[in-house]
């Protein structure tokens, strides 16, 4: 666990939240996970799209289970960058 600062900003006042971390050995990093686990509330009653950026071929579904497990998400996409080359997974 990873404590972040409170948020200067009250997320009540956006309809839409775009969450996008980094994937730390296959999970969401943790500053973004306590993000979400103090915000939870909040963040249920928005839309939310989540993007993980990687270093895989693939979707890092540990992290998609993982965001799915502590609130609901619109959509979610996957953007890696292999050998020079982005592409997104959605």
């Amino acid at each position: 666990q990873m404590k972040t600062r409170d948020l200067e900003v009250s997320l009540s006042d956006y309809d839409r939240i775009i969450i996008v971390t980094p994937i730390w050995v296959f999970r969401m990093c943790a500053p973004v996970r306590d993000f979400i686990i103090r915000n939870k509330d909040v963040l249920l009653q928005k839309k939310v799209d989540a993007v993980f950026n990687h270093f895989n071929p693939w979707l890092p579904k540990g992290a998609v289970n993982e965001v799915k497990k502590y609130i609901t998400v619109n959509s979610i996409e996957s953007w890696t960058t292999m050998l020079g080359h982005t592409f997104g997974l959605l």
